[in-house]
């Protein structure tokens, strides 16, 4: 950048905050008018917007003449060795929230610049990092300055979803249109132009000309919304710009609900708001980092018109949580009756359902009341891969049977009534449809719901299942008995009825929240489908906690999540060993632990997976039997999975002792986490000796471990990189952050350093054991394909070979007659079934 260049630059950075919209290049070009005139312009190319400045008046001051808005992009062509244009829509309505209104009009903004290969390759290769797949822009290249590489990609080529910016140039702008095809074909004719309508189907590459294809960042959605606000002509409201960056760094979500934006609405105007509500769905059209969507309130304009749009062009979100969905207005702030948005919601149920490569699997409803009509429009079009929630939502009263049918069109339901109480008479009939439907996940949380009854329910609805299967199946043996013993009828297979076995496809249980009587008795039978039941802070009354944990058996192994327990019982109450060996995982976290609890525990054979995260230990004088209690625990039970959190946090250093060798003799344990058990620098080199020497752990955890000195970290770094089995180790954020805070830099660059060589070791021990598993599958198909060969040369004609048989080998029989016809007695047909053979 000459020193002119950064004069205007410093005078454009007062224009436009770059520290929001960031700049990718600027300078002085020679600008090409309609005419075909040169002007000499500033043109700023951010990650938003193109702007066109001029400096102008007595004091030469740099102002904005243009700016179009990256989102509205449909063309880039290089005119000539040194010249390119970008063409953008131009929308004329006077009401942009107008859904009739389109660009009717194409604006090219052309200019001519002595090296514009570095002048225009960090552009385009920005663009191509914010623009998604669906966002098509034609590109005409000279051939001869650039050359393009078809990629292997496939995985669009079945998309013939047709985007709004290539319809509206070839279909609104028609003069336009034909007099740009023109061109373009007069320059194809001469120079060999080419087109490029989606970046992800080629790379642009040359000697003198290149473009890097960068992936997209998770701030794409941010500069995607700048670019529709610079669209809509909206000032940038940089807090709700940082909102929506915190929200996709942490955890790829968007959340937009009107309501916690609307506080300054007479400020702003209800046309400020509802052109923010429009920059944001068209925003969301294109995104691609965006996992989980919330959106919703009680202003929101056309809620689910919006949403139709979205997911029509956006096929990457995979969780949608809509929040306040009954309150939705139009332009004029006018509430939309409900006939009205129960048409609109049907829309949004029929376009999701025609989605057919959409990665949508879960949809949230949350706070709103659901009609009767609404969840017959979520019968008739969902698909059965949806898990559909509903939390702290109001149902229609006596309206229950839709809710019945649904579990029959979808894969997971999930209830959760924190304000609302829904009528027990409602459980019978709904677990009766989820037993015989094909749901595969029941959540019913902090619903007020008797935990002993929904047992009772499903082992009467399993008990009819079972009696009806074995009515069923005893009829037509019967019938098949009846049909074998007469002669005249000959059975076929095509004459064989169709046995209609009924089954449960249940396989998680959530009744988390809600409270088990004193009905409840054990011993349930419950669907053999079922694998997965999670009891979270429930209130156990009297000793029904004691009696489930004594009573209650499984009949295939289970997971099963008993956190927060809340109850009166004692632990001495337990029986030796419990009823079911059965249990695979079990979380106990937030509960008592003692030497008793865990003696009971160690009997399930079939534990594999446990924690006991945040637990309590009550009786003090009991502190040493705990640690020999889980030293045991550790030493019998054959578990992969170890999780202790905080548990032991009283016993220090101390606690790292007593499970060291437990720990490092495990023959199966592979994933172990310590973390929050203050084990301090004195407990590092035993954590050390126990990722080191032992055969099977590839997975450690142990943060907020109390590390006080530096080097003990360094040098617990440095002395495990000798590991080469060692596949993940979560990086101890809390310790680093306290240790860097009260050292030099110079320490702080070491600790930086030597994690950074942890994390290369890690990779390279990954990568080396996929690449043994390749090695490994490889091999195995080779030996496969070896075999084959030998099959085919065995069975192929022109390899058989001639062979003589003498028939005079001697085989050992001395013509014994009497002992074969013995042996050929002994075995015949009639002497091994009793059968006499006509």
């Amino acid at each position: 950048m000459n020193s002119k260049d950064q004069r205007t630059y410093a005078a454009f950075i007062c224009l436009v905050d770059t520290k929001v919209d960031p700049l990718i290049q600027c300078g002085w070009v020679k600008k090409i008018s309609q005419k075909g005139k040169l002007n000499v312009r500033f043109f700023a190319f951010t990650k938003t917007a193109l702007f066109i400045c001029k400096q102008g008046g007595i004091a030469r001051t740099l102002r904005i003449s243009s700016s179009h808005a990256w989102i509205d992009l449909v063309e880039i062509e290089m005119l000539s060795e040194k010249s390119f244009s970008f063409s953008f829509k131009d929308k004329t309505s006077k009401n942009p929230l107008d859904s009739k209104s389109e660009h009717k009009y194409i604006i090219t903004r052309s200019f001519v610049h002595e090296d514009i290969q570095h002048f225009i390759s960090p552009v385009l290769s920005t663009l191509i990092s914010i623009f998604p797949m669906k966002q098509k822009i034609i590109f005409n290249f000279l051939a001869e300055r650039s050359r393009f590489l078809h990629n292997n990609s496939n995985s669009n080529n079945n998309d013939t979803s047709s985007d709004e910016s290539i319809h509206y140039f070839h279909n609104n702008s028609q003069k336009s249109s034909n007099n740009s095809s023109k061109r373009n074909s007069d320059r194809n004719f001469n120079h060999g132009f080419e087109t490029i309508e989606n970046f992800n189907d080629f790379d642009i590459k040359n000697n003198d000309f290149f473009i890097e294809f960068l992936p997209s960042k998770p701030s794409q959605f941010v500069y995607l919304f700048i670019s529709s606000c610079h669209s809509l002509n909206l000032l940038i409201d940089k807090t709700l710009c940082k909102h929506f960056r915190k929200k996709i760094h942490k955890k790829k979500l968007i959340s937009f609900i009107s309501d916690d934006f609307d506080t300054n609405s007479n400020e702003k105007g209800l046309d400020s708001i509802l052109l923010i509500q429009s920059a944001f769905c068209r925003a969301l059209k294109y995104a691609q980092s965006i996992k989980t969507l919330k959106v919703g309130g009680t202003n929101f304009h056309q809620l689910f018109v919006n949403l139709s749009k979205v997911f029509e062009k956006n096929f990457l979100i995979e969780n949608l949580i809509i929040k306040n969905f009954n309150n939705s207005r139009d332009s004029h702030n006018r509430m939309i009756d409900n006939t009205s948005q129960l048409a609109e919601f049907e829309q949004f149920c029929i376009t999701l359902k025609n989605q057919n490569s959409s990665k949508l699997k879960r949809i949230s409803f949350e706070t709103g009341k659901l009609t009767n009509s609404m969840i017959e429009c979520m019968c008739n079009h969902s698909k059965s891969k949806y898990s559909i929630s509903f939390i702290n939502c109001e149902f229609e009263n006596n309206h229950y049977n839709s809710l019945f049918e649904l579990v029959h069109h979808i894969r997971k339901l999930r209830i959760c009534l924190d304000d609302h109480i829904v009528s027990n008479e409602i459980y019978p009939d709904l677990l009766k449809s989820v037993v015989s439907s094909k749901l595969k996940k029941l959540s019913l949380i902090n619903m007020n719901i008797d935990i002993a009854n929904v047992f009772e329910i499903l082992n009467i609805a399993i008990n009819q299942i079972n009696c009806t299967n074995n009515n069923i199946t005893n009829n037509i043996s019967n019938e098949l008995n009846l049909e074998s013993n007469n002669e005249n009828n000959h059975y076929t297979n095509k004459d064989q009825p169709v046995i209609e076995i009924f089954e449960s496809y249940l396989e998680k249980l959530d009744l988390s929240g809600n409270y088990c009587s004193n009905l409840f008795t054990g011993n349930y039978s419950l669907p053999i489908s079922l694998s997965n039941i999670k009891l979270k802070n429930v209130q156990w009354e009297g000793n029904t906690f004691i009696q489930f944990l004594s009573t209650q058996s499984f009949s295939t192994t289970m997971s099963l999540d008993l956190s927060q327990a809340k109850f009166n019982g004692s632990y001495d109450d337990l029986p030796c060993s419990p009823p079911s060996p059965m249990i695979s995982k079990l979380k106990w976290n937030h509960n008592q632990i003692t030497p008793s609890i865990l003696s009971f525990i160690e009997q399930l054979s079939f534990l594999d997976d446990v924690s006991f995260n945040y637990c309590e230990i009550l009786n003090t004088s009991e502190n040493d039997d705990i640690l020999k209690s889980f030293a045991h625990f550790l030493e019998k039970v054959h578990l992969t999975s170890f999780s202790i959190i905080e548990t032991l946090k009283s016993f220090k250093t101390k606690s790292m002792f007593a499970l060291r060798s437990s720990l490092i003799l495990h023959p199966t344990l592979k994933k172990l986490n310590i973390s929050k058990n203050s084990i301090g620098d004195e407990g590092l080199p035993i954590l050390r000796d126990i990722i080191l020497q032992s055969e099977s752990l590839v997975h450690v955890s142990f943060d907020s471990s109390e590390i006080q000195q530096p080097s003990s970290m360094i040098t617990f770094f440095n002395e495990i990189l000798s590991t080469h089995h060692l596949l993940h180790l979560s990086k101890p954020r809390n310790d680093l952050s306290h240790l860097t805070s009260k050292s030099s830099k110079s320490v702080r660059r070491e600790l930086k350093d030597s994690w950074m060589n942890v994390e290369s070791k890690i990779q390279k021990n990954t990568e080396n054991i996929e690449n043994f598993v390749d090695m490994y599958s490889s091999s195995i198909i080779n030996s496969l394909t070896t075999v084959d060969s030998f099959s085919m040369a065995e069975n192929c004609p022109g390899s058989l070979f001639e062979a003589d048989w003498n028939v005079e080998i001697d085989l050992g029989y001395d013509e014994s007659v009497e002992i074969w016809d013995t042996m050929r007695d002994e075995f015949s047909i009639k002497a091994l079934t009793g059968i006499t053979m006509k």
